[in-house]
């Protein structure tokens, strides 16, 4: 803190080359963790530097930022950034594809757990997407980010419509009659 590493980095957060970006996004990752360095991010304003890279070509450089976003994300105060950014379109995007789908759940379920965020999920395509991960995801256990955002996600009266639209509880009772044979199964071997 006292060497302004973060201003520095935060700086560098302007540049083009992408190694460099990584490096730097890297960086601040491991900084992040200190309640000083993450407080000294918020005077930086490093998330709007941030959110412009999502997306962006570069992989690497997405996951890094994505990381980053998480460790931030456990901040109310970053949490309402990332929001007033337009973060939540950008993940909800993210989550057609399969190398960021985890990160991006995590994310988003940081930021649905918000009140007042949980009516913009309706906006965008994170419903219909949610309920195909639920509904056909391969293994009997569901991830619990995917769960939890879900869970999230029903609590606005909204969301929860659009969670039933299109027989989607049927599909989810469906879901849980399939699948309770091999749950049954498992807590049966464990007894």
């Amino acid at each position: 803190v006292k060497r302004k590493c973060v201003e520095f980095l935060s700086a560098v957060l302007d540049r083009t080359n992408a190694e460099l970006l990584i490096l730097s996004v890297n960086f601040l990752k491991k900084l992040s963790i200190f309640e000083e360095n993450k407080n000294r991010m918020v005077e930086a304003g490093v998330v709007p530097k941030l959110v412009k890279f999502i997306p962006c070509s570069n992989k690497a450089l997405m996951q890094s930022v994505c990381r980053l976003l998480l460790n931030l994300s456990f901040d109310g105060n970053l949490r309402d950034q990332m929001v007033k950014s337009s973060l939540i379109p950008k993940m909800v995007d993210l989550l057609k594809h399969a190398p960021f789908r985890q990160i991006s759940l995590k994310i988003l379920y940081h930021l649905s757990m918000d009140d007042r965020c949980k009516s913009m999920f309706t906006y965008t395509d994170s419903i219909p997407i949610t309920m195909q991960l639920l509904v056909n995801f391969l293994n009997s256990k569901i991830p619990i980010e995917l769960v939890a955002l879900t869970i999230n996600l029903s609590h606005n009266a909204r969301n929860a419509e659009l969670l039933c639209k299109d027989g989607g509880l049927k599909k989810l009772f469906h879901r849980v009659l399939r699948y309770r044979d091999v749950l049954l199964m498992k807590v049966l071997r464990n007894v």
